[in-house]
């Protein structure tokens, strides 16, 4: 157990340290969990990738369309969203049990996170339908990039919380289960109390994703001039490029991004009841062998 709060409040770049400390230190895990949730909306999208060829074709012919181009309406936006809560899942059960510094292995965590998400399939359900509302919102609004920058911030945070309190990442271990109305109160409160603590570490993490996101798009150019036409099919090239350098960099960073809210709220939360943060993250460093972070008070 953890000893009371000292009364040293812990700052936005301080979390950000944590976060990337404990991503570092478990990363071959959270990028494992990442290629299998992921993977498989990564290889949904694949096999459907020729579909707007056939569409135009079939189109401009005056044919009827193939049965399955209707069939990845349902999959995509069902199966793709449910492997993706699958993966939203086990990430941030992954991450409490890291943060409390005891570890299950992934194979666990993927299968309690499976099971636990066909349970509340109807909440995660809704929850999916906000999170595409909020996605065409950011469509509209990506004709103005500097209020998309500025609103992404804001929104995800609060989703990601209400997502790991309710219906993802065994609940009942990362946060209480709570019913709807009262997580989404509680979500407000423990963000709407620091708002700006939060913003500020959002950003912080959402910049760096953002410059790695644009580092791997600079390199895709170069990476396709190097292949002649003439040797490799383009779309194969696409797809070896994708598969190989693009997907595993995308999840890495991704999962960056939801392994930091849930160490975020998970802070904040201890905060709250009145844990000592940085004793916690001193214990999980020793216990492992790793040596103090300088940037923790003595």
């Amino acid at each position: 157990m953890a000893a009371p709060v000292t009364g040293r409040q812990v700052g936005v770049l301080e979390r950000v340290d944590h976060a990337w400390a404990i991503y570092r230190r478990h990363l071959g895990a959270f990028v494992a969990i990442g290629l299998v949730t992921d993977g498989l909306v990564l290889l949904l999208a694949l096999l459907f990738a020729g579909s707007a060829a056939y569409y135009e074709e079939a189109i401009s012919g005056g044919r009827p369309l193939p049965p399955f181009v209707y069939a990845q309406v349902p999959i995509l936006w069902f199966v793709g969203p449910l492997c993706a809560a699958w993966g939203v899942a086990s990430l941030l059960s992954y991450t409490r049990l890291a943060y409390t510094g005891q570890p299950a292995p992934v194979r666990q965590v993927l299968r309690v996170g499976l099971r636990d998400i066909w349970r509340t399939l109807l909440v995660i359900l809704a929850i999916a339908v906000i999170l595409i509302g909020v996605s065409l919102i950011g469509a509209f609004l990506a004709l103005l990039p500097i209020i998309r920058i500025l609103a992404a911030p804001a929104l995800f945070p609060f989703l990601f919380y209400v997502l790991a309190r309710y219906s993802l990442a065994l609940p009942a271990h990362l946060f209480e289960r709570l019913p709807l109305r009262s997580s989404l109160q509680r979500g407000w409160d423990l963000a709407g109390t620091r708002v700006w603590h939060v913003l500020g570490f959002y950003i912080i993490v959402y910049l760096i994703t953002f410059g790695l996101t644009l580092l791997m798009s600079l390199a895709g150019a170069p990476l396709m001039a190097l292949v002649p036409d003439k040797t490799v099919t383009p779309i194969w090239l696409a797809v070896l490029l994708y598969l190989l350098v693009f997907a595993p960099l995308y999840i890495t960073t991704s999962n960056w991004m939801i392994v930091s809210c849930g160490l975020l709220f998970l802070e904040l939360r201890d905060e709250q009841e009145g844990y000592d943060i940085w004793q916690r993250l001193r214990a999980i460093e020793e216990s492992r062998g790793f040596p103090a972070s300088p940037s923790q008070p003595s």
